[in-house]
């Protein structure tokens, strides 16, 4: 069944959407991820004022300018916050990026023609990944192992906050609709 010309439009939009806010999303947790990380290692680091916190990791970014981790652009705002502050801010974007893109994905898979019921499998799968990550999460707490687990929670939030999922079932649906 080929799609309107509407659809395509509109899923080249989304599509769009998607690109810009997984930048903007990196970006931004690349930044505070390096600010957390390498303040943490500089002494009285979080207790300095905003320049001063820019000049001590901008030497730091010197040291390597081929590793995104230390070449991005800085976002200088963020150097205006605590620890604490940064550490919600990364537990923020991280479900404001969860939220937004399962709205992204949801309006992709209509606009692919998908029906209720797929779009709920779609939904609890997602459901199960984020289940998932929180248990590993949870896990690596427990047995105080939380650097170990971290890559692994990390990627099954990455899959949840990106069109993975519906780069996976796009091709799902195809083969399941031959096979039956």
């Amino acid at each position: 069944m080929a799609l309107p010309k509407k659809n395509k439009f509109i899923l080249v939009a989304i599509a769009a959407v998607m690109i810009a806010l997984g930048f903007f999303q990196e970006q931004a947790k690349v930044n505070v991820n390096f600010i957390l990380e390498k303040g943490a290692q500089i002494p009285g680091f979080f207790n300095q004022d905003t320049s001063t916190k820019l000049e001590l990791l901008g030497a730091e970014k010197s040291k390597s300018n081929f590793d995104y981790y230390y070449s991005h652009e800085s976002i200088d705002w963020l150097y205006t916050l605590n620890q604490g502050q940064l550490s919600k801010l990364k537990w923020i974007i991280t479900f404001v990026s969860i939220a937004t893109f399962s709205l992204l994905n949801v309006l992709a898979l209509r606009f692919l023609a998908f029906n209720a019921k797929e779009i709920k499998l779609f939904l609890l799968v997602e459901g199960i990944c984020i289940s998932l990550a929180l248990a590993t999460f949870v896990f690596g707490k427990i047995i105080h192992q939380n650097e170990m687990v971290y890559p692994t929670v990390r990627g099954i939030m990455g899959i949840v906050q990106s069109p993975v999922l519906v780069l996976i079932f796009i091709p799902a649906k195809k083969l399941f609709n031959r096979s039956f």
